[in-house]
């Protein structure tokens, strides 16, 4: 008898008019945020980072004493040489600005681990961003600061150091409203930048 009552009370409130009311503005209501959220989230400053490294030459650790092998960088024996193209450039689609960078925590590229760097060239750049690019001795890093980037504008930046072709970077620093700096793979940057080709050209051309 009870679920007979039940049963008879849930039909009335499904056929009443309310009740179809109140669905379609719940549904309309999750539609408007959820499209609310999927635009917020196209709509934002998001600089990311790519790279790969590759071993240019390097000693090897058995040398017969009567060949005589070296590794220079001008003019400094080293034991390895290993070269990392870096990308990084804004893959979002609201502008960076220069202001957007704090300035007690700059824009710096540092390799992760015991890697000494031992210079860079600029291999790529937009245009008319006035990015500029410093070497900090203090912090052994490679800053960095623009005027702004716009969607896909960034930089690539070969650096050589003592590291090999697993040697890892990464990007630190402060940009007002990003949370993180995101990490893609090559094989999904190569569209934007050429992290991909190797760095022996600049290497014999002007190690």
């Amino acid at each position: 008898m009870h679920s007979m009552v039940y049963l008879f009370s849930l039909n009335e409130l499904v056929a009443s008019p309310w009740f179809a009311i109140s669905s379609y503005v719940i549904g309309l209501t999750s539609l408007l945020i959820g499209y609310y959220f999927y635009a917020k989230s196209r709509i934002e400053k998001k600089p990311v980072l790519s790279f790969r490294s590759y071993t240019v030459a390097y000693k090897p650790d058995h040398v017969n004493p009567d060949v005589k092998v070296s590794v220079t960088y001008k003019g400094k024996e080293i034991d390895i040489l290993s070269c990392t193209n870096i990308a990084f450039w804004n893959n979002g689609k609201q502008t960076i600005n220069g202001n957007d960078l704090v300035r007690n925590n700059p824009l710096r590229i540092l390799p992760i681990g015991d890697v000494n760097i031992y210079d860079f060239i600029v291999a790529d750049v937009s245009e008319y961003n006035n990015i500029v690019f410093y070497f900090d001795e203090d912090d052994k890093s490679i800053n960095f600061k623009f005027d702004y980037l716009d969607f896909g504008q960034g930089f690539v930046v070969k650096v050589f150091h003592d590291g090999d072709f697993a040697t890892k970077f990464n990007v630190m620093g402060s940009v007002k409203g990003v949370d993180k700096f995101d990490v893609i793979h090559p094989s999904f940057a190569s569209g934007y930048i050429k992290v991909q080709s190797p760095c022996y050209h600049e290497f014999y051309q002007g190690g």
